[in-house]
């Protein structure tokens, strides 16, 4: 047990002197929200999916273009500059006028982050998992996952390429894994 600001915890203090809260026991594995074990028997099988992220106006294109293996992004006719979240108007000059263009699905990890627990009922069957701005070979950075790999394999400067989680029929949630020979 450590004490945080004068508060007794069942905190755990890593090597790398990061600390972490330990589970509850059973939280995942027959227990309900307070903790408490509930009989197996009683618990029904659900499925939770991953929510599905809003497809109107200028992200539609984007969230569709998965589907054919391809992630596409927009591209200013004005500067020429791709960027990434798609917006009716260009971030680096204002411009209106944008284009969509094909993307390689190759880039490096610019940072990450693992997440170690979540509120949603979808992310709470993935924890760990890693979140990133990766650096696509066009240009723009993009926030995404790294999937497909054990987390501790995942380093700054590693290259990644794209895959495509279909979850609608209209949207491909972009996920990127590792480049085989990545360093581990």
């Amino acid at each position: 047990m450590t004490k945080v600001n004068g508060i007794n915890n069942n905190w755990t203090v890593d090597s790398s002197g990061l600390g972490s809260a330990p589970l509850k026991a059973g939280l995942h594995n027959g227990a309900d929200n307070s903790g408490q074990p509930v009989n197996q028997g009683e618990m029904m099988e659900e499925t939770v999916n991953r929510p599905c992220p809003d497809v109107r106006g200028t992200g539609e294109k984007y969230w569709a273009s998965g589907r054919n293996g391809t992630l596409s992004i927009l591209q200013c006719d004005t500067c020429e500059i791709t960027h990434w979240y798609p917006r009716p108007y260009c971030p680096h000059c204002g411009a209106e006028t944008l284009r969509w263009v094909a993307c390689s699905g190759k880039g490096i990890i610019h940072t990450f982050t693992v997440a170690r627990q979540s509120g949603h009922k979808y992310f709470k069957t993935k924890v760990p998992y890693v979140i990133a701005m990766v650096a696509l070979a066009e240009g723009p950075l993009m926030m995404t996952n790294i999937v497909d790999c054990d987390i501790e394999a995942v380093r700054v400067g590693a290259p990644v390429s794209i895959i495509f989680e279909d979850i609608a029929d209209n949207v491909s949630v972009p996920l990127f894994t590792l480049d085989a020979g990545s360093p581990s």
